[in-house]
């Protein structure tokens, strides 16, 4: 089967903002730089991305957010692995002049810059950022309030995020480095091999210690991120197979069933059997 790249977008307010959904399976390249008036802001969900801003090569991996000023060149060319799934919001200065004096954007804004997340900033930027989409996509009662709302939180977390790196509340910069490897192959893993402590054998440390540190770097604990992953991953198999939620507990690495139930239930407010069917709704 051909592999096809998604893309789309909204725009609301006269172009002032819009948010725009990419997901490429295959090669794709501007050939030459760009710019236009408005900020934007792009911010990688899975895989990665090349980004050539003002002629300087950049390379985007999960987890990192752009901000690019206006006039800024640039452009953007799949890396060997060509699989990018993104969001790219862009949003001019009367857009932003519409918060009022609400949020000094200037720690923000002020250069182009890239911002690296932690898993705890991760999960509630891409809650937002699918929350920002839909409402610009649904376009029901008030959204164009809504998405501002939205908006103006997702750079209120930005600039708390820069307020705590530059205060360099960021410690043991080495240890962050080598968590952040280790979550990106933990994404790619088989979860019934995952363990606490074959993880801390691996980065020579005591299972506390470990323990410890990933919590305070990620703002989760080791235990409850292997949760959030196995839940991520089985929502990708309800979605796109037919195997049954006995299956798919067995898969991700889930001795008894009703654990897999309660945990996706936990975080997501669903049950698998109802998350699938909502699916097949919204599909329809």
């Amino acid at each position: 089967m051909v592999q096809t790249n998604q893309y789309e977008k909204y725009e609301i307010k006269d172009e002032r903002f819009s948010i725009q959904y990419l997901k490429e399976k295959r090669f794709s390249s501007m050939r030459t730089d760009h710019y236009h008036s408005s900020y934007e802001m792009f911010y990688i969900l899975n895989g990665s991305r090349i980004f050539y801003i003002n002629g300087i090569k950049n390379e985007a991996k999960k987890g990192d957010l752009w901000c690019i000023q206006p006039n800024d060149r640039h452009r953007t060319v799949s890396t060997d692995e060509f699989f990018c799934e993104r969001f790219v919001i862009n949003f001019s200065s009367d857009w932003l002049n519409s918060f009022g004096n609400i949020i000094d954007v200037h720690s923000v804004l002020s250069t182009t810059k890239k911002v690296s997340f932690t898993i705890q900033y991760q999960l509630v930027l891409e809650d937002l950022f699918h929350k920002l989409f839909k409402e610009a996509r649904d376009k029901k009662y008030e959204y164009e309030e809504i998405c501002q709302t939205i908006h103006l939180q997702l750079l209120l977390l930005i600039k708390r995020h820069i307020h705590y790196q530059e205060k360099g509340y960021s410690e043991n910069y080495h240890l962050i480095q080598k968590m952040n490897e280790l979550k990106i192959r933990l994404e790619q893993s088989d979860y019934k091999t995952i363990s606490l402590e074959g993880i801390a054998q691996e980065f020579h440390l005591s299972e506390a210690y470990f323990s410890r540190m990933f919590q305070k770097i990620n703002g989760i604990s080791f235990k409850n991120y292997l949760v959030h992953l196995r839940v991520k991953m089985a929502k990708n198999l309800l979605k796109d197979t037919s195997k049954s939620v006995e299956a798919i507990s067995r898969e991700l690495g889930y001795r008894h069933c009703s654990n897999f139930i309660n945990s996706f239930k936990k975080i997501t407010g669903h049950t698998p059997y109802r998350y699938r069917m909502m699916v097949k709704e919204n599909k329809n």
